[in-house]
């Protein structure tokens, strides 16, 4: 009898230790991860985020190269908002404004320089959320994708890298999370290019976390197809015979500096006096 309950203890241990030390699925890393480094960033005190948008093609025999770029620093609370928004077209020429937000009690004051001219105006904190906030990087950070392939791993500085690729079409998200791609039709295509033949089109999104430090190093979408597509649409719709030759795009975050950012004091003074 008592080798008979030994027997039954030893399997119910075995089972139990087999159980507890099954292995995650790389899926399940990933989504863990992914998470632990939203909410680091949704926690911190302050980061530096760098945007990056382009679109580059030819057509005509001409090279047309368009680009937005934001470079910020963001401090929590009280807000503090540092940007730099590059706008540069081929042949046209590029543009520089710089934008300063301060926190100011419920109010928040916001400067913005272009050309040497500097506009201020102030708003409340309502209005600032619904026109300031940036609902790309949100939306981008609370979708977690249903599925992912890992395509590298690397050590840098004796730190593990991991980068994932997914892919997914406007079909897979809610309507009110297009927001981004919404945004990226307007600038660089035409809002009257819209076309439901782009919520098949797939796009790429390009995820790489630091296992080690469990927080983001870039999230990243290539806009090729789906931009393409787009401006297809537009050139059909204006009746223009014309081929778009090499197309490239995409849009990246990059974060960095996290809880690490401080206020340019010089940079308050250029901008409020």
């Amino acid at each position: 009898m008592k080798c008979k309950l030994f027997l039954v203890a030893f399997v119910a241990l075995s089972l139990l230790t087999a159980c507890s030390s099954k292995e995650k699925t790389e899926y399940e890393i990933f989504n863990e991860l992914f998470s632990k480094a939203v909410e680091k960033i949704n926690d911190s005190d302050s980061y530096t985020l760098h945007e990056n948008s382009y679109y580059n093609f030819e057509i005509n025999s001409k090279t047309v190269r368009t680009s937005l770029k934001t470079t910020s620093d963001v401090i929590s609370d009280p807000y503090y908002y540092k940007g730099l928004i590059t706008q540069n077209i081929s042949n046209v020429g590029k543009v520089d404004s710089h934008v300063l937000v301060l926190q100011d009690g419920e109010n928040y004051k916001m400067y913005t320089k272009v050309n040497g001219y500097v506009a201020e105006n102030t708003q409340t904190k309502k209005e600032f959320e619904k026109n300031h906030v940036n609902n790309e990087l949100n939306i981008t950070l609370k979708r977690i994708p249903e599925t992912v392939e890992k395509i590298e791993e690397k050590s840098v500085n004796d730190e593990k890298i991991v980068t994932y690729e997914t892919k997914f079409t406007l079909n897979d998200i809610e309507s009110e999370d297009q927001i981004l791609f919404d945004q990226l039709l307007e600038f660089y295509i035409s809002d009257t290019s819209t076309n439901t033949d782009l919520l098949d089109i797939e796009i790429t999104e390009t995820i790489v976390l630091n296992h080690t430090t469990e927080e983001f190093v870039s999230i990243s979408y290539d806009m090729t197809d789906f931009l393409t597509k787009a401006f297809n649409d537009y050139l059909n719709i204006h009746n223009l015979d014309w081929d778009i030759l090499n197309p490239i795009s995409g849009y990246s975050f990059q974060f960095s500096n996290l809880n690490n950012v401080s206020k340019d004091t010089t940079y308050i003074n250029q901008m409020t006096k």
